[in-house]
């Protein structure tokens, strides 16, 4: 995945970035760092675009399959669980 953002902060990609550490300064001054590297590397220049961009807004797979439902199906296939209800019987 390749992400372009043009920005007035010269390290905003690394800010939105799951990998991303940045930190300001009191005088406005920003220093970022990489933790996808090891050790982490320190970004000397302004990051336009990256292929290791993680959105660390975006859900990851694993978080999505810790809230998904599990549908539960009986010994011959048959869903259990969102059935629709049997009608009613005179």
């Amino acid at each position: 995945m390749s992400v372009k953002v043009s920005a007035t902060s010269e390290h905003k990609l690394c800010i939105r970035c799951m990998y991303g550490h940045t930190m300001t300064f009191n005088n406005g001054a920003e220093r970022s760092y990489c933790t996808m590297f090891h050790p982490s590397k320190l970004m000397t220049r302004p990051v336009e675009r990256c292929s290791e961009f993680l959105d660390n807004n975006a859900t990851s797979k694993h978080d999505m399959e810790k809230i998904a439902w599990v549908v539960k199906t009986d010994k011959h296939g048959e869903t259990i669980g969102f059935k629709p209800p049997e009608k009613e019987k005179d």
